[in-house]
């Protein structure tokens, strides 16, 4: 799990990964559907504003050493920024 913070705003952050990735981000509603951005224990955390992000899967990106990255990208409250979190949930 790696997070990490940048002042950038949150619809540029998006645009970067879009860009960076070659597919459309996802909504954060699209990406709690399956994954929790507080995790299981925090079902609503205060700290987390507007989000979105991608779900990898290593059938569609062979070359992950993981079968799933999750890159959330969302508004850190608490922090003033944009926050983003790459993890390989089980």
């Amino acid at each position: 799990l790696h997070t990490f913070l940048t002042k950038d705003p949150l619809e540029k952050v998006m645009a970067h990964y879009e860009k960076l990735l070659e597919e459309k981000g996802l909504t954060r509603s699209e990406i709690e559907k399956t994954y929790r951005y507080g995790g299981d224990d925090d079902p609503e955390p205060a700290y987390i504003g507007r989000g979105g992000g991608f779900i990898l899967k290593k059938a569609d990106r062979p070359d992950l050493k993981a079968p799933l990255v999750l890159i959330s990208v969302y508004e850190d409250k608490v922090l003033e920024g944009t926050a983003i979190t790459i993890s390989a949930p089980k």
